[in-house]
């Protein structure tokens, strides 16, 4: 089965502990292609995923933006990268008929492969080209998403896990179509990439099953049982601007998908990252005066590996 993935040297490691946790979970060899931002080879990618048993190849491609133009990335907690998966009938060999593009912020609770195979043929079978998971359904609270997008739809899907029919996607003129309309959308793709496959395919989706793209949020629920007992989700997704690898995220109930993966991949106990270091000191200094380390299996360690981070340079 193909996977692809899309980012920058922001979000290596994040990739690489998603792409490991995807070849740990897997039962049978697998191909990656990445679209990256300054790479072309795998050179820099970990020897633990290169020589993965369950890799069979690993192909990346540099992302040339030409006069591409994106927009709305000021403030985000995401790059140019995320539009890069838009292109991706310029890059991925023309040979190949399926992918599935997996966000770097995705993860592999157990085997999805037979779980995708069958949401491709039932796809194909029902004639659509591509296939989402439902982020919601049309209500008052969203009204405006709609009306921003012009959706004729009732459902606005997340992007975070996408599976195509790369065969179709080509007969359809998806990447001619996709570019106009990056072009003619501009500032009202409010989120980024998501808004622009959402208004290009506007309802005409295949809903994939969530338990492949099982979205979590910082406020909802205590996530520890309900991810460990519930046999149903293959792929967790941290989606949104809440992320297992900050501060705050780090002291969540279900961060330790993504430590616990990051652990397994690099031996060290904590991957800390915030993308500003006053938030992250603040966010550090109400989990000590609150001594809030229920779901912090290492204590000492996550305060060595914050205070390293918050000392840094860059």
């Amino acid at each position: 089965m193909n996977f692809l993935y899309c980012f920058d040297e922001n979000y290596n490691n994040q990739a690489f502990v998603s792409i490991y946790s995807l070849l740990n979970s897997s039962k049978e060899k697998v191909d990656i292609y990445v679209i990256h931002k300054s790479e072309n080879s795998s050179d820099f990618f970990p020897k633990e995923i290169k020589k993965h048993d369950n890799l069979n190849t690993l192909n990346v491609y540099k992302f040339n933006k030409a006069n591409l133009n994106f927009y709305n990335l000021d403030n985000a907690h995401v790059t140019e990268a995320t539009f890069y998966r838009l292109f991706l009938l310029n890059y991925l060999p023309v040979n190949i008929s399926n992918i599935v593009y997996l966000d770097a912020d995705v993860y592999c609770l157990q085997n999805p492969i037979s779980s995708f195979k069958k949401e491709f043929k039932i796809m194909k079978n029902q004639g659509f080209e591509v296939g989402f998971s439902i982020e919601s359904k049309k209500n008052q609270n969203n009204l405006d998403t709609f009306s921003r997008l012009n959706l004729r739809g009732d459902s606005y899907f997340n992007a975070g896990v996408m599976i195509m029919d790369l065969k179709k996607a080509r007969q359809n003129n998806f990447t001619d179509n996709i570019t106009n309309l990056l072009t003619s959308l501009n500032d009202n793709a409010v989120y980024w990439d998501q808004d622009v496959l959402n208004k290009y395919y506007d309802d005409k989706f295949y809903e994939l099953d969530e338990n492949l793209n099982y979205k979590i949020n910082f406020f909802e629920k205590d996530y520890t049982n309900l991810l460990t007992d519930n046999s149903e989700i293959n792929i967790v997704h941290y989606s949104g601007k809440f992320k297992p690898w900050s501060i705050r995220g780090i002291a969540h109930s279900s961060a330790y998908i993504f430590q616990d993966n990051y652990f397994k991949l690099y031996n060290k106990k904590y991957y800390v990252s915030n993308a500003r270091k006053y938030h992250a000191l603040k966010d550090l200094l109400k989990i000590l005066f609150t001594f809030n380390f229920r779901y912090i299996k290492y204590p000492l360690s996550f305060i060595l590996f914050t205070v390293r981070f918050l000392l840094k340079s860059k």
